[in-house]
């Protein structure tokens, strides 16, 4: 996996993850996720917001939407959680329309 970054303000943006070669993305990107404290594998979106507690915490969760494998950060920001859905494309990860959710 390689990924481009960038640093503003003390904030780390991730951007650009491409998954190299034929690897199921799913599988590939699980192994890879599980090392984290911050990934929780499948986790309903009423048990993240039980579990984010202050301004700032954070998790990466899998959800499923219409059968179909997801990735979501679920974020507690301005006393509320959010919920951001991550997407796959062109084998390009991507945070589209993060405005929309906060």
């Amino acid at each position: 996996m390689s990924y481009n970054h960038e640093s503003a303000g003390g904030v780390n943006y991730i951007y650009g993850c491409v998954l190299k070669g034929t690897v199921k993305a799913v599988q590939y990107v699980d192994k890879q996720l599980s090392r984290h404290e911050w990934f929780h594998g499948v986790v309903p979106r009423s048990d993240c917001e039980e579990m984010l507690k202050s301004n700032g915490d954070f998790l990466v969760r899998k959800t499923s939407v219409a059968g179909v494998t997801k990735y979501c950060i679920s974020a507690r920001y301005n006393n509320d959680t959010k919920h951001i859905p991550v997407t796959y494309a062109k084998k390009t990860w991507s945070l589209l329309n993060v405005s929309r959710h906060l």
